[in-house]
C-alpha cells in the first residue's frame, strides 16, 4: 500500500534480506530454505510466491538489516526445522532472533 500511494518505505530488520526471505516464505522444509539462503529461487510454488513478494518488498525498500549473525541465525533456523520436536531448539532460535 505505501509503494502504491508512493511513500519510501524503510524497514528494519534483526536480519538480513535473505535471512528475512528464509523466515518469511512460510515454508517449515530445510531444503527450500537452504536455497532461500543461497539466493535461489524456492521449488515449492507458494512458498516461491511469497518469497517472490518478499523480494520485491525489500527491493523497493530500504533496509536497515543487522545481517552480522546471520550465519548463525541460519543454523539455528535450520536445526529448529530440521527437529521440529526438539523444544530446545525452537527456544534458541526465539532467544536470538
Amino acid at each position: 500500500m505505501a509503494l502504491v500511494r508512493g511513500y519510501e518505505l524503510v524497514a528494519p530488520l534483526p536480519f538480513g534480506r535473505r535471512m528475512n526471505r528464509a523466515i518469511n516464505s512460510l515454508t517449515d522444509d530445510p531444503h527450500e530454505v537452504r536455497r532461500l539462503l543461497a539466493g535461489d529461487d524456492a521449488l515449492d510454488e507458494t512458498t516461491q510466491l511469497h518469497a517472490a513478494a518478499i523480494r520485491h518488498l525489500s527491493d523497493n525498500a530500504r533496509i536497515f538489516g543487522l545481517a552480522d549473525a546471520d550465519d548463525r541465525l541460519a543454523e539455528l533456523y535450520l536445526a529448529k526445522l530440521g527437529n521440529p520436536q526438539d523444544a530446545g531448539a525452537a527456544m534458541l532460535f526465539a532467544a536470538e532472533t
